[in-house]
């Protein structure tokens, strides 16, 4: 066996592994090879061995084989070998020999190299546009920590727990009932019985119980079931002065929609399960063509872009783009019109971008607090129109700019109470603000804690009065 003539030796385009865990890619790879096999292989007694050896260290090691297609006619071969994917930067050295079975060695094959960076550029797998070796930049198949861009480092579900540590805890990060501190996704204030007053609410997902507080009358509570484990479970408005309950279920790699009462309008009639939206996709459910009637609706990142779609009532899907990778997505009526706009807050810049649904335009309006850690939603100055607020963990503040003035940032500076709120409640990071929790006219500061259940608020976002620390739920629940 003195001459070998293997003339193609390549790398196919798609290394095949990725583990199941989606924040960390697999240590080994799966490496399609094509290989022109020696002319002694259709003679018999030869077969296939691919050797590999790690840049700085000669010595080399046979690869496992997991599958081989022989075209003993054209003396051709397609081989699927595993290679290690834990060296990083450094060139794996791949050879091809035939072997006979007296145990020896023919002339090595053409030479080809690789490291694992190679291998993460062909890989995009939180779908954002990036190659993983742009994410991965010391191609150690863990995502760069701190990099926002990705999901796995970015918070999806604003549950104040990063997207990586939820992995890390085999939650989902864009399922917000499946989380460390898990919550409702509301699409705006929950008023079952149409008083202007929201409901307390939870979810328990073991049973798929809902508990609402106070309703049908105050200091009754009512249950019922709906939905199940590993659901989202979300809040929806059918019309004016209603609220309803849904939930939306992973399917396959499709979103489920499951809306409990009389479900979503469509021109032909209601609906009260529809598909739309993919795996991995953030609820954006809102008021998108009718005041008080929510529209079923995500965002997607795709190709460094957030990508909007709105079901409409007459069965199209509205789309379009809207903020970078990075931004975090914030929906709720910033005009005053009924509708809800697309909003994004970027922390680089320290300002939420929205455009208004009456008439278009963008609109920029800055927030001057580095640590922004959650924007709430909802009208606290009582106006008839939502403000923009957010809450500060490190702090311990909530601060809203009021629509009074025009969101106007300056009242930052000079507390002019007349445009600019704000209430102390104490540095905590454990605990979340509730969205839209709306009493007597206004949107009420509250946090909760989901290791006890507790909510905590000071009524008329007042601190003359005493902090109210109302129990309602138990650890696990989501909490709305």
């Amino acid at each position: 066996m003195n001459r070998f003539l293997l003339n193609i030796f390549t790398l196919i385009s798609s290394f095949l592994l990725v583990n199941s865990s989606l924040a960390v890619v697999s240590d080994t790879i799966t490496t399609k090879l094509n290989i022109n096999l020696c002319p002694e292989y259709k003679l018999g007694n030869v077969a296939m061995r691919i050797r590999y050896s790690i840049e700085g260290n000669p010595s080399q090691i046979t690869a496992t084989i997991k599958r081989q297609l022989i075209n003993s006619a054209k003396t051709k071969g397609i081989f699927d070998i595993e290679l290690p994917g834990t060296h990083r930067k450094k060139l794996l050295y791949i050879n091809a020999y035939c072997y006979t079975y007296k145990r020896s060695y023919g002339l090595a094959s053409n030479q080809i190299s690789f490291t694992n960076c190679d291998r993460l550029k062909l890989r995009d797998s939180d779908r954002d546009g990036l190659n993983n070796a742009l994410e991965d930049s010391d191609c150690s198949n863990s995502f760069n920590y701190g990099d926002y861009s990705n999901l796995y480092n970015f918070d999806s579900d604003n549950d104040n727990v990063s997207d990586k540590a939820e992995y890390a805890g085999k939650f989902i990060p864009t399922n917000a009932g499946s989380s460390p501190r898990p919550y409702i996704f509301h699409a705006a204030s929950f008023d079952p019985d149409g008083d202007g007053n929201s409901n307390s609410l939870l979810w328990r997902k073991s049973s798929g119980t809902w508990i609402v507080k106070d309703y049908p009358v105050a200091g009754q509570n009512s249950s019922f079931l709906y939905g199940k484990e590993g659901d989202t479970p979300i809040t929806y408005q059918p019309a004016e002065g209603y609220s309803d309950v849904g939930v939306v279920r992973i399917a396959g790699k499709r979103l489920r929609w499951f809306l409990r009462g009389s479900g979503f309008a469509q021109t032909d009639g209601n609906i009260n399960a529809l598909y739309f939206g993919n795996w991995g996709d953030i609820l954006a459910h809102c008021a998108w063509e009718q005041p008080n009637k929510t529209n079923p609706a995500v965002i997607r990142l795709t190709k460094k872009q957030w990508h909007w779609y709105i079901y409409r009532h007459d069965k199209t899907t509205r789309n379009f783009n809207f903020g970078y990778a990075g931004d975090r997505p914030i929906v709720q009526d910033y005009d005053g019109d009924g509708l809800c706009d697309p909003a994004v807050y970027r922390r680089s810049t320290m300002s939420l971008y929205v455009v208004y649904s009456s008439d278009d335009s963008e609109h920029v309006f800055y927030l001057p607090d580095k640590s922004v850690n959650f924007m709430v939603r909802g009208d606290v100055s009582g106006d008839g129109l939502n403000d923009i607020s957010y809450w500060n963990a490190s702090t311990g503040y909530f601060r809203t700019l009021t629509s009074d003035n025009g969101f106007n940032a300056s009242a930052f500076y000079t507390a002019d109470p007349l445009y600019y709120k704000e209430l102390y409640f104490g540095k905590s990071s454990a605990k979340r603000p509730l969205p839209w929790f709306r009493l007597a006219g206004k949107f009420i500061y509250t946090l909760v804690d989901h290791s006890t259940g507790y909510r905590y608020f000071y009524p008329d976002n007042n601190r003359i009065y005493p902090l109210l620390k109302i129990k309602f739920g138990k650890p696990g629940d989501s909490l709305g």
